[in-house]
């Protein structure tokens, strides 16, 4: 895997997996707002584990260009230092 996917998946991973998002004064697991299954993302096991990467997947097409544009900003950054 190379360096621009490794932040991808990070981004992706703390957005999806380590954020909350309030609707109605509720505070919901950004994955359930996304519209992923709850279930299976908090499953253990084989099927976790493919689902949790199409989730992954997904939802990195649905944000790509937000997602894009953070990794450039981060690799010129990095550049920087």
């Amino acid at each position: 895997m190379n360096l621009k996917n490794r932040i991808a998946q990070e981004i992706i991973e703390v957005e999806l997996f380590h954020t909350y998002r309030i609707k109605e004064n509720e505070t919901i697991p950004t994955y359930v707002d996304e519209g992923f299954d709850k279930e299976k993302i908090e499953a253990e096991g084989s099927i976790w584990i493919v689902y949790v990467e199409d989730c992954i997947r997904e939802y990195y097409q649905r944000h790509r260009e937000r997602i894009e544009e953070a990794i450039n900003n981060i690799l010129r950054e990095a550049l920087k230092q």
